[in-house]
């Protein structure tokens, strides 16, 4: 890294130096877990449920996390119950894309022969194979702020 910023403003050095190492995959993921904060605080987006950017939604489940968390404050029930009732609301499907995020990029950094038969199979499989293994994703307004 620091190669390809020699000439940049020494503040800037300052900053990638202080890594002891870079490496090319730093995204980071957690498994789910059910519960995201406690009494009168909750965490919303990456900071509840981090993933894998293989199906690219982190900040859509945290624009999703914000309407529900909104729809459930607006029923006026007492906050640490809201939070709950919202990590509830939340917690299966961000628990699924974080799993789901997590299996794809096993296959996305798959090598050799196992490289070769997803290729070939990504080659093969329709548009309309494809979206109707991942409805539940991109289908969420459709069945309500679930």
């Amino acid at each position: 890294v620091l190669g390809h910023f020699q000439d940049a403003a020494p503040e800037l050095r300052q900053v990638l130096e202080v890594p002891r190492s870079w490496l090319k995959w730093a995204a980071a993921d957690r498994t789910p877990v059910r519960q995201w904060g406690a009494g009168p605080v909750s965490l919303i987006g990456d900071a509840a449920h981090p993933t894998l950017p293989c199906l690219a939604q982190g900040a859509a489940m945290a624009l999703e996390d914000a309407a529900v968390l909104g729809q459930e404050m607006a029923a006026g029930a007492p906050i640490p119950e809201t939070l709950r009732r919202y990590e509830h609301l939340r917690q299966a499907r961000t628990a699924k894309l974080v799993t789901k995020s997590a299996q794809i990029a096993k296959v996305y950094h798959f090598s050799g022969a196992l490289a070769a038969a997803r290729d070939l199979m990504l080659r093969y499989t329709t548009t309309r194979i494809g979206y109707a293994q991942l409805a539940w994703l991109y289908d969420w307004g459709r069945e309500g702020m679930r």
